[in-house]
């Protein structure tokens, strides 16, 4: 059963691979689309939004059962809060994209500008938060290095890479559609691989 949960986390870590890219691309097309020199007209949710969503759900499952991993497999709990945070911050951003994105729904004069400035100041701040946990989290891992295997290692370093970016902010698109897939990949790689070995033990 131990095993199986591995192998779930593991294949559900690497759609994120996908699925987060696809979500990011779709949801801007959503944004772009929708603006009209008026305010925003245009679709307020779409399947973008729905990818975001997945993507979410599967995080949290996926990082849940990492802090398992380090929990049980290699005793290591100074990450815990940390994974925690994570998780509620993925919750919240999906949370506040959706009512953002109601606003034009609310208020109906609201204007291009304010949405935009409203849109951009929130996740701005969701982003640079996110990013100070990865790159909290790529520290602790590092610091307990010697016991874990060297595809963890490998993992921190690509969470540290990967917070770096968010928090400049101009760069976290490029987090989003680069490094973050190589995240998720990694992350899958780490399950399956103690999925095998809980196999052969």
């Amino acid at each position: 059963m131990e095993s199986s949960k591995y192998q779930l986390a593991g294949w559900l870590a690497i759609s994120q691979a996908v699925v987060l890219p696809l979500a990011y691309i779709l949801k801007s097309l959503q944004i772009y689309l929708g603006i009209s020199p008026f305010g925003y007209d245009g679709p307020k949710f779409g399947p973008g939004d729905l990818l975001i969503i997945t993507y979410t759900c599967f995080f949290i499952y996926t990082f849940s059962m990492f802090r398992n991993l380090l929990n049980e497999r290699y005793n290591v709990h100074s990450i815990d809060l940390l994974i925690i945070i994570a998780i509620l911050l993925s919750i919240v951003s999906l949370i506040f994209s959706f009512l953002v994105q109601s606003i034009p729904m609310i208020f109906g004069g609201l204007t291009d500008y304010a949405f935009r400035t409203i849109y951009l100041a929130y996740t701005a701040i969701l982003i640079i938060a996110a990013g100070v946990v990865q790159i909290l989290i790529s520290v602790k891992l590092l610091m307990v290095k010697k016991s874990l295997n060297d595809l963890f290692n490998a993992f921190a370093y690509v969470t540290l890479a990967t917070g770096i970016l968010e928090v400049s902010v101009v760069l976290a698109p490029l987090a989003v559609l680069v490094l973050i897939p190589v995240w998720c990949v990694m992350l899958g790689m780490i399950f399956l691989r103690e999925k095998e070995e809980a196999e052969f033990v």
